[in-house]
Formats: structure tokens, C-alpha cells, sequence
């Protein structure tokens, strides 16, 4: 190149599929200079060694800035390109040599799990991958079944993950492989093949039921895997049964071996043991609640630091979730209520306190009162179970005092600026139907603050538990007329260690109460009455009220709530104002024709 600036060395060079450019500072003083790359229009400039992309180029000259003998080295590539090649895998010797931690074959993993339903670091530019371990799995006839893969990825910023990436291997080609299955081309001493995620291969996922049923000890390059059987029995299953796979984006797997047994893996793992399996193996073992799936085992690797890499449980139906019972139920009321007159509704009513329970003859509405009294109950029943006194310092529930307290105030003013930053960041982007009550929303900070006022200024009396910690209508399963808790794995969107922390059990109820909202406010949306909206407004905050009042009922005397009505109502009044800013935010980023859904709640929380 032939920069205008004779301090400044530039050139390019071209080779192996790539283009380096080469900028290099040759004073002592700081440089600029501007370099027609116009030839390149379009694409971008990576720098190598921080892998930090740079703005696209144009057709005008590029500026760059340079310190003293400073010097950039570029890679141009068009946005998003992944310089992995996708050439075929040779193998000739050890199969074990695929696993070395520098092999080709960790960027093909990393880069098929970029396009995986539970990959959880999407958006994040990703630098170096390497396989940690591999863990042979057995086969019914002692052979290799495929391998439990861990594989780290580090990226430009922010911390590093660990990802579970179970591998076998197919060399037959009369065998058909699903698309979506294959990782990379193979050739093992000249027989072509593929390397495939092996929770679609039968005979591995076979291969993991037999080893967690009896317990046995895997062994890697750097660690091993346990499986520990629980005090529970499995169903017997049919061993001829084929498995079936499905993937969710909470960064879970699952394989379903006919209709009461499922493999549960958790794909992105940290140190130490995963909430659900904590949480669960202690209700089930020490406590007597028993509206949960039960745990027939779990699988842990250990090398140094323990992992949770997932367990063997009971499967409930997928299909019978409390969000679709109560959804038809607020379906069935409004129809019962269309061409009448909405009943007033004060949103900044107590939840606590008993109100006006003037209301239409319904049966649908008399059948979700009753629901609700129920969801009540076995919320109860669970935080207690979960405040139940023991040694384990991580489950033992902690009085709250002063310094939790001033946390929680400080935690969720944070909370609020932080989302109301990306909110007002994500407000250009959304639609014009919605503009106007972002901008509500968006002036209605400083109120927002005011109002968790509260948390730092009413003493707040009771105990820091275990909790749920991502309590929603879809998260529970409806066996009979009883509630079931599907999973106690806590928000996806958090890190783990976050979700073991404890917390206070009204967060739970006051997520509970959102997702009541919520379904309301989808039903109303789907209606074609004329005051649909005011009758699931009403809907929701009766059903919420009776949902309150059990839960507290039922929770009579324990330690762990606050004793004053007062203190209980700012509590949820905080929750929900927290958990209702970080719908809104969500939906901003994945779903837009629900953001006016998050809104109504977010809104109604400035407008009392």
C-alpha cells in the first residue's frame, strides 16, 4: 500500500484462504494514517491479537490511529466469518489423538454448538476452544459408545465457558445421519465418516442409561465421571424403546426413553454441583415434599473442581403445564364475561388485605380460584420444605439482618438503572405501536427508585432461603388436579453460582404473581371482546389475591417470611417491579409481538 503517511509501513499479503494487512508505527510520536482499501469494500478488519473486530470498511479512505512504534496485524473477512476450515478430520492411528486438547476438532465443536438451541453465549465473539477431557462411555458389549466431551471456549471479553459435547462416531454409510446431528466429516485409517453429537445415536444414549443406572466410575484424560444412584428406583423401562431427543434454550438436553424416564444434561456447566440436582436430591432424601419429579441418579465430574453435568429423573408430561391450564381457564371467563361491564380494579391494591370479592357467576372463574388456592398451598409447601433446618451451610436457611438488607436495596437499584439502560437502548428498535409506553415507562424511573425505597427503610424480619428461583406458570406440570415442580434449575440467564444464593421465599411469590399477569394479559390479546383487557386485569388480581392468601395461610408461623402485611407488600411490590423490567428488556431482544404484554405489567407498577 502507499499510505499518505511515510512514518506509517502498510501492506497486504494473501494466502491459505486469508488476507493479512500489516500496519506498523515506525516514529517514536503517535501517527495517523488513511488507507484506501476501498478494493475490500464491505468487509471487515479483525485484529489478530485481540480478535477485536473493526468498523466495516467503505469506499472513502480508512483512518487508523497508531502509539509510538505501534503496529495493528488484520485479518479481512466479511462480519461473522469463522476461519475454522470445514475440511475432513483424518485420523490415522489412536482414535484418542481427536481428543487432544489442541486438535481441529474442539473449533468444529465450538462452532456446532454456536448454532445449537441450548447454546447459552450467543452474541459473544468467540477466541480460542480446546477440549479439556473426553470421557469414553461404554457400550453394551464393552466397546466404545462415544465419548462425553467437555470443551472450553474463551471469548474476546468476558469470562470463559464449559460446555458438555457428547461425540460418537459413525463409520457405517448405510446408517442415515440427520443433518443437524453432524459436527465434522471424518476419516479414520481411510474410512469416511462422521463425528456426531451422540444424544442422536440410540446406542450411546443406551449407553448412558445403563452406566447411570448402575453407578459406575468413567474415566477421562484429566478426570472422571461418577454416576451416584439416588434412594429412589427408576421405572423399568423397555430396553427396545427408542430414545427420543429434545433440546431447549435453558441450555438443557433431553432424552426421553419412553414415557417415566428421562436424561437430563446440563450443556454449560461451572464448579460445583448444579442447583437442580442439589435441590432436588435434598427435597426428595431429607424433606417430605413430594410434588416433584423424583431423581433416580445424577452424573458429576471431578478433576480438581466437581461439575454437574446432568442427572436421571422421572419424566412429567410436557404437555400439561399450569400456563396452559390457567390460560384456558382466563379464556373460558372472559368468554363467560364478554357484552358485561368490567368490574374497577385498584392495581396498587394490597395483596395482603382482603378486598371486595364482588364477582360474575363463573364456573371458569370458580375453577381457577380453586387452582390458585392450590398453586398457593404447594408454594408453601415448598418453601417450607426448603427452610427446613439442616447442618449443610448451603441449605441451611440465614436469618435476615441489616447488611442483607441494605444488599437487596442496593442489588435492586442496580437491577433497575441496568435495565432501564438497555431498555432506553432497545427503545429506537421497537415498534411505533409501542413507543409511547416505553417512553412512559422510560420517564417513570426516578419513581421506579422511590418506590424500593422501601426495602432499605421498613425492617425486613424472616429468613434468606433456598428458593425456586424461576417461579412460573411453565415451569410447573399438572398431574391429576395437583401442581409438580418440573425442575428446580433456577434462571438460565444467571450464572450458577448466582442461583445458589439464597434469597428471600417472597421473590418466588411475586414471580408467581408476574406470570399470572402474564397469561391474563396473552389470553385478553387472543379475544375479541370489547373489554376483554379490564376483565383478565380483574381476573389476574382475584386469582392473585386468593394465590397471596393461601400461600400465607399455609405458611402460617414459619420463620421465614416477614410477620408484618406491610413489609410483605413492598417485598412483592419490589420483585415485581425488578422482574418486571427484565420482561420487558427480553422481549425487546427476542420477541417483539409480546413486548406490549410486558409493558402492561411494568407500567401498572409506576401507575399506582
Amino acid at each position: 500500500l502507499d499510505p499518505t503517511n511515510p512514518q506509517v509501513l502498510t501492506y497486504i499479503r494473501e494466502g491459505e484462504g486469508e488476507t493479512i494487512l500489516v500496519v506498523a508505527n515506525l516514529s517514536r510520536h503517535s501517527q495517523f494514517v488513511e488507507l484506501d482499501l476501498s478494493e475490500y469494500s464491505g468487509l471487515h478488519l479483525v485484529e489478530l491479537l485481540g480478535h477485536t473486530e473493526f468498523p466495516a470498511v467503505g469506499d472513502l479512505p480508512y483512518l487508523l490511529t497508531l502509539s509510538p512504534y505501534g503496529f495493528y496485524w488484520f485479518a479481512i473477512e466479511t462480519p461473522g466469518t469463522d476461519r475454522a476450515t470445514t475440511d475432513t478430520l483424518r485420523v490415522e492411528g489412536q482414535i484418542d489423538e481427536l481428543f487432544s486438547s489442541d486438535h481441529p476438532l474442539a473449533e468444529r465443536l465450538a462452532r456446532f454448538a454456536e448454532n445449537q438451541v441450548w447454546y447459552q453465549d450467543r452474541g459473544r465473539r468467540r477466541l480460542n476452544s480446546t477440549i479439556f477431557d473426553a470421557i469414553p462411555v461404554a457400550g453394551n458389549e464393552g466397546d466404545v459408545a462415544g465419548w462425553l466431551t467437555l470443551v472450553d471456549i474463551e471469548f474476546v471479553s468476558g469470562h470463559p465457558q464449559r460446555y458438555v459435547m457428547p461425540v460418537s462416531l459413525q463409520l457405517d454409510e448405510t446408517v442415515a445421519i440427520a443433518e443437524q446431528a453432524r459436527v465434522s466429516a471424518v476419516d479414520v485409517d481411510g474410512t469416511a465418516g462422521y463425528v456426531i453429537d451422540a444424544l442422536y445415536d440410540p446406542q450411546f444414549c443406551d449407553a448412558m442409561r445403563a452406566t447411570v443406572g448402575a453407578g459406575r466410575e468413567m474415566l477421562g484424560r484429566t478426570g472422571a465421571v461418577w454416576s451416584t444412584s439416588a434412594s429412589t428406583e427408576p421405572v423399568a423401562t423397555d430396553d427396545q424403546t427408542v430414545p427420543v431427543l429434545q433440546q431447549t434454550a435453558q441450555g438443557e438436553s433431553f432424552v426421553q426413553f419412553g414415557p417415566d424416564l428421562t436424561l437430563k444434561l446440563f450443556r454449560n456447566i461451572e464448579p460445583g454441583i448444579h442447583p437442580d440436582l442439589e435441590l432436588r436430591r435434598y427435597l426428595t432424601e431429607r424433606t417430605s415434599f413430594e410434588k416433584l419429579a423424583p431423581v433416580y441418579g445424577g452424573i458429576e465430574y471431578h478433576s480438581g473442581d466437581s461439575f454437574s453435568l446432568g442427572l436421571m429423573q422421572q419424566d412429567l408430561d410436557p404437555e400439561i403445564t399450569a400456563w396452559t391450564l390457567f390460560r384456558e381457564l382466563c379464556r373460558a371467563f372472559l368468554d363467560e364475561v364478554a357484552g358485561t361491564e368490567p368490574i374497577p380494579v385498584d392495581a396498587g391494591a394490597s395483596w395482603t388485605h382482603q378486598h371486595d370479592t364482588t364477582s360474575p357467576p363463573s364456573v371458569a372463574l370458580d375453577a381457577a380460584l380453586s387452582h390458585a388456592t392450590s398453586l398457593g398451598v404447594m408454594t408453601a409447601e415448598l418453601h417450607n420444605a426448603l427452610s427446613t433446618y439442616t447442618e449443610e451451610p448451603d441449605l441451611r436457611p440465614d436469618p435476615v439482618n441489616q447488611l442483607y438488607q441494605r444488599s437487596l436495596y442496593q442489588s435492586m437499584r442496580a437491577a433497575i438503572r441496568q435495565k432501564m439502560s438497555a431498555i432506553r437502548r432497545l427503545t429506537p428498535t421497537a415498534p411505533n405501536a409501542v413507543q409511547a409506553d416505553l417512553s412512559e415507562l422510560l420517564a417513570g424511573e426516578p419513581k421506579m427508585l422511590a418506590q424500593i425505597d422501601l426495602i432499605r427503610q421498613v425492617p425486613i424480619s424472616g429468613q434468606r432461603t433456598r428458593i425456586h428461583g424461576n417461579y412460573r406458570l411453565d415451569e410447573l406440570r399438572m398431574i391429576g388436579d395437583e401442581f409438580f415442580v418440573l425442575d428446580l434449575s433456577g434462571d438460565h440467564t444467571r450464572a450458577m453460582s448466582e442461583r445458589r444464593l439464597k434469597a428471600l421465599p417472597l421473590r418466588d411469590v411475586a414471580e408467581m404473581l408476574r406470570s399470572l399477569d402474564y397469561v391474563s394479559r396473552v389470553a385478553a390479546r387472543d379475544h375479541e371482546s370489547k373489554h376483554a383487557d379490564a376483565h383478565a386485569t380483574w381476573w389476574y388480581r382475584r386469582l392473585g389475591e386468593r394465590f397471596v392468601a393461601s400461600y400465607l395461610e399455609a405458611s402460617s408461623g414459619s420463620p421465614a417470611l416477614p410477620t408484618d402485611p406491610e413489609t410483605i407488600d413492598a417485598v412483592l411490590a419490589a420483585f415485581q417491579l425488578t422482574k418486571s423490567l427484565r420482561e420487558v428488556h427480553w422481549e425487546l431482544l427476542n420477541r417483539v409481538d409480546w413486548i406490549p404484554v410486558a409493558l402492561q405489567g411494568a407500567l401498572r407498577q409506576i401507575r399506582t
